[in-house]
């Protein structure tokens, strides 16, 4: 158990720096892909959005 638990701490604290990477290299992808995503249509096409 304690041993499993260190191991997704070590994966979780390698796979940070790795993302946090890619959200500065693309920052407006990060951004752009939540209000240009699914979720932007879904109020778009409500009336209460409008």
């Amino acid at each position: 158990m304690g041993g499993e638990r260190r191991e997704a701490r070590e994966r979780g604290e390698r796979q940070r720096p790795g993302l946090r990477q890619e959200h500065r290299e693309r920052p407006e992808h990060d951004g752009g892909q939540e209000p240009e995503g699914p979720k932007a249509r879904m109020p778009a096409e409500e009336p209460e959005h409008r």
